[in-house]
Protein backbone atom coordinates (compact mmCIF):
# COMPACT_ATOMS: atom_id res chain seq x y z
CA UNK A 1 0.00 0.00 0.00
CA UNK A 2 1.19 3.65 -0.58
CA UNK A 3 -0.03 6.93 0.89
CA UNK A 4 0.65 9.06 -2.09
CA UNK A 5 -3.52 9.63 -3.70
CA UNK A 6 -3.55 8.37 -7.58
CA UNK A 7 -0.43 6.11 -7.05
CA UNK A 8 -0.97 2.93 -7.18
CA UNK A 9 1.61 0.42 -6.55
CA UNK A 10 0.55 -3.11 -7.79
CA UNK A 11 2.26 -5.42 -5.12
CA UNK A 12 4.25 -8.59 -5.94
CA UNK A 13 2.36 -10.85 -3.64
CA UNK A 14 -1.44 -10.80 -2.45
CA UNK A 15 -2.11 -12.94 0.62
CA UNK A 16 1.05 -14.53 0.33
CA UNK A 17 0.76 -15.69 -3.38
CA UNK A 18 2.37 -14.40 -6.16
CA UNK A 19 0.49 -11.84 -8.42
CA UNK A 20 1.30 -12.74 -11.97
CA UNK A 21 -1.56 -11.21 -14.33
CA UNK A 22 -3.61 -8.03 -14.50
CA UNK A 23 -7.20 -9.12 -15.44
CA UNK A 24 -9.19 -7.73 -18.20
CA UNK A 25 -11.27 -4.63 -16.77
CA UNK A 26 -9.39 -4.89 -13.33
CA UNK A 27 -9.28 -0.75 -13.55
CA UNK A 28 -12.14 0.20 -16.12
CA UNK A 29 -13.48 3.55 -15.59
CA UNK A 30 -10.85 3.89 -12.62
CA UNK A 31 -11.35 7.76 -11.81
CA UNK A 32 -9.02 7.81 -9.23
CA UNK A 33 -5.12 6.31 -10.78
CA UNK A 34 -2.73 8.94 -11.56
CA UNK A 35 0.26 6.57 -11.95
CA UNK A 36 0.14 2.65 -11.96
CA UNK A 37 3.72 0.58 -10.80
CA UNK A 38 3.52 -2.90 -11.88
CA UNK A 39 5.57 -4.80 -9.85
CA UNK A 40 8.19 -7.12 -10.66
CA UNK A 41 6.91 -10.51 -10.96
CA UNK A 42 3.69 -9.29 -12.88
CA UNK A 43 3.82 -11.26 -16.33
CA UNK A 44 0.38 -10.58 -17.93
CA UNK A 45 -1.63 -7.66 -18.82
CA UNK A 46 -5.06 -8.51 -20.36
CA UNK A 47 -7.21 -6.89 -22.28
CA UNK A 48 -8.78 -3.43 -21.34
CA UNK A 49 -7.32 -3.48 -17.76
CA UNK A 50 -7.21 -0.32 -17.46
CA UNK A 51 -9.53 1.41 -20.08
CA UNK A 52 -11.29 4.23 -19.46
CA UNK A 53 -8.99 5.25 -16.52
CA UNK A 54 -7.55 8.41 -15.61
CA UNK A 55 -4.17 6.83 -15.66
CA UNK A 56 -1.20 9.38 -16.67
CA UNK A 57 1.65 6.91 -15.96
CA UNK A 58 2.68 3.85 -16.80
CA UNK A 59 5.16 1.65 -15.23
CA UNK A 60 6.31 -1.95 -16.15
CA UNK A 61 8.69 -4.50 -15.17
CA UNK A 62 11.24 -6.52 -16.29
CA UNK A 63 8.96 -9.75 -15.64
CA UNK A 64 5.97 -8.86 -18.31
CA UNK A 65 6.04 -11.38 -20.88
CA UNK A 66 1.88 -10.63 -22.69
CA UNK A 67 0.65 -7.22 -22.55
CA UNK A 68 -3.03 -6.64 -24.81
CA UNK A 69 -2.42 -3.48 -26.83
CA UNK A 70 -5.79 -2.31 -25.95
CA UNK A 71 -4.79 -2.47 -21.85
CA UNK A 72 -4.78 1.37 -22.20
CA UNK A 73 -7.97 2.02 -24.50
CA UNK A 74 -9.87 5.22 -23.81
CA UNK A 75 -7.02 6.30 -21.14
CA UNK A 76 -6.96 9.90 -22.80
CA UNK A 77 -4.44 11.18 -19.77
CA UNK A 78 -1.50 8.76 -20.93
CA UNK A 79 1.22 10.96 -21.06
CA UNK A 80 4.14 8.46 -20.06
CA UNK A 81 5.15 4.84 -20.62
CA UNK A 82 8.09 3.02 -19.08
CA UNK A 83 9.22 -0.42 -19.57
CA UNK A 84 12.23 -1.51 -17.46
CA UNK A 85 15.19 -1.47 -19.35
CA UNK A 86 15.88 -5.86 -18.41
CA UNK A 87 12.37 -6.79 -19.99
CA UNK A 88 13.77 -9.27 -22.68
CA UNK A 89 10.52 -8.55 -24.82
CA UNK A 90 9.27 -5.36 -24.41
CA UNK A 91 10.79 -1.90 -24.21
CA UNK A 92 10.03 1.74 -24.42
CA UNK A 93 13.52 2.48 -26.21
CA UNK A 94 14.71 6.31 -26.42
CA UNK A 95 11.61 7.13 -23.78
CA UNK A 96 9.63 7.11 -26.66
CA UNK A 97 6.24 6.58 -24.36
CA UNK A 98 5.25 3.63 -26.10
CA UNK A 99 5.61 0.03 -25.71
CA UNK A 100 7.41 -1.71 -28.05
CA UNK A 101 7.98 -5.42 -29.07
CA UNK A 102 11.65 -5.75 -29.29
CA UNK A 103 13.04 -8.48 -31.24
CA UNK A 104 10.23 -7.20 -33.78
CA UNK A 105 10.50 -3.22 -33.73
CA UNK A 106 7.04 -3.39 -33.67
CA UNK A 107 5.47 -0.45 -32.02
CA UNK A 108 1.61 -1.91 -30.07
CA UNK A 109 0.95 0.85 -27.40
CA UNK A 110 1.17 4.24 -27.28
CA UNK A 111 0.42 7.63 -25.41
CA UNK A 112 -0.46 11.07 -25.99
CA UNK A 113 3.42 11.91 -25.67
CA UNK A 114 4.75 9.06 -27.93
CA UNK A 115 7.64 9.25 -30.65
CA UNK A 116 8.22 6.79 -32.99
CA UNK A 117 11.98 6.11 -32.80
CA UNK A 118 13.99 5.14 -35.72
CA UNK A 119 14.81 1.57 -35.54
CA UNK A 120 10.64 0.74 -35.39
CA UNK A 121 9.46 -1.19 -38.46
CA UNK A 122 5.84 -1.94 -38.09
CA UNK A 123 2.95 -0.04 -36.09
CA UNK A 124 -0.14 -1.53 -34.23
CA UNK A 125 -3.21 0.70 -36.03
CA UNK A 126 -3.91 0.87 -32.15
CA UNK A 127 -1.17 3.04 -31.42
CA UNK A 128 -3.15 5.61 -33.75
CA UNK A 129 -6.52 4.97 -32.33
CA UNK A 130 -5.61 4.63 -28.63
CA UNK A 131 -1.94 6.97 -28.01
CA UNK A 132 -2.35 9.57 -30.59
CA UNK A 133 -5.96 10.40 -30.28
CA UNK A 134 -5.55 12.09 -27.09
CA UNK A 135 -2.96 14.50 -28.87
CA UNK A 136 -4.36 17.74 -29.86
CA UNK A 137 -2.88 20.11 -32.59
CA UNK A 138 0.23 17.44 -33.23
CA UNK A 139 2.52 16.69 -36.21
CA UNK A 140 3.24 13.26 -37.04
CA UNK A 141 6.68 12.12 -38.19
CA UNK A 142 6.88 8.56 -39.33
CA UNK A 143 10.62 7.40 -39.52
CA UNK A 144 12.14 6.02 -43.07
CA UNK A 145 12.42 2.59 -40.77
CA UNK A 146 8.82 1.84 -40.39
CA UNK A 147 7.33 -0.57 -43.41
CA UNK A 148 4.13 -1.46 -42.46
CA UNK A 149 1.05 -0.12 -40.38
CA UNK A 150 -1.46 -2.64 -39.43
CA UNK A 151 -5.10 -2.11 -39.46
CA UNK A 152 -4.65 1.66 -40.37
CA UNK A 153 -6.98 1.60 -43.49
CA UNK A 154 -9.26 -0.23 -42.06
CA UNK A 155 -12.89 0.59 -40.06
CA UNK A 156 -11.13 -0.04 -37.28
CA UNK A 157 -9.35 3.67 -37.45
CA UNK A 158 -11.93 6.46 -37.03
CA UNK A 159 -11.03 9.81 -38.70
CA UNK A 160 -11.45 11.32 -35.04
CA UNK A 161 -8.08 9.56 -33.87
CA UNK A 162 -6.15 11.68 -36.14
CA UNK A 163 -8.41 15.04 -35.92
CA UNK A 164 -5.41 16.90 -34.37
CA UNK A 165 -3.40 16.24 -36.97
CA UNK A 166 -1.15 19.30 -38.47
CA UNK A 167 1.15 17.56 -40.44
CA UNK A 168 2.30 14.31 -41.59
CA UNK A 169 5.93 13.83 -41.94
CA UNK A 170 7.07 9.92 -43.76
CA UNK A 171 10.49 9.68 -44.58
CA UNK A 172 9.55 7.51 -46.76
CA UNK A 173 7.68 7.69 -50.09
CA UNK A 174 4.05 6.76 -49.53
CA UNK A 175 3.64 3.61 -51.67
CA UNK A 176 6.06 1.89 -49.82
CA UNK A 177 4.38 1.92 -46.56
CA UNK A 178 1.60 -0.62 -46.22
CA UNK A 179 -1.29 1.12 -44.73
CA UNK A 180 -0.83 4.66 -45.24
CA UNK A 181 -2.96 5.14 -47.95
CA UNK A 182 -5.74 4.11 -45.31
CA UNK A 183 -4.06 6.51 -43.33
CA UNK A 184 -4.20 9.34 -45.36
CA UNK A 185 -8.09 8.99 -46.21
CA UNK A 186 -8.41 9.09 -42.86
CA UNK A 187 -6.53 12.72 -42.44
CA UNK A 188 -8.36 13.92 -45.16
CA UNK A 189 -11.64 12.95 -44.12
Amino acid sequence: SNDIPGILILPSEIDGLKAKCIKKNSFFCCDLLKTVIVSEGYEEIEYEAFAYSSLEKLELPSTLENIDCFCTRGCMSLEKIIVNPNNEKYDSRYSCNAVNVSVLDHMIIGCKNTIIPQGIRSIEYSVFVIGFSARFEYDLYIPGTVNHIYGIGSNLVPSKCLSGLRDLILERPLPDIIGTNGLISHIAS
